[in-house]
C-alpha cells in the first residue's frame, strides 16, 4: 500500500521531507514523518475499532500517569 501517498493526498499541509517505517506494533504500520509526526494505520478492520478506542481512552490515561502519552492531533 502507499502511505507516503495516502498521507500527501489527505494531508497537503504537511511537506513531506522524509517518510521511514517505523518497527514494531503487530496492529499497524507506523512511520515517522519528518522526525516531527507519526502516523499509524490499521493492518486490518479490527485494528481500526481498536485503534479508535484507544484514541478515545489515551486522554485519560494522560491526566492519570506521570509518564508522556501520545496526543492525536489528525484522525482519519
Amino acid at each position: 500500500m502507499d502511505f507516503e501517498g495516502i498521507v500527501k493526498r489527505n494531508h497537503p499541509e504537511l511537506e513531506v521531507r522524509t517518510f521511514d517505517r517505523i518497527m514494531g506494533g503487530w496492529a499497524s504500520d507506523t512511520f515517522d514523518i519528518n522526525g516531527e509526526w507519526i502516523f499509524r494505520f490499521p493492518r486490518l478492520a479490527t485494528h481500526k475499532f481498536d485503534l479508535r478506542k484507544e484514541i478515545r481512552l489515551l486522554p485519560t490515561l494522560a491526566k492519570a500517569l506521570s509518564v508522556r502519552i501520545p496526543d492525536f492531533e489528525i484522525i482519519n
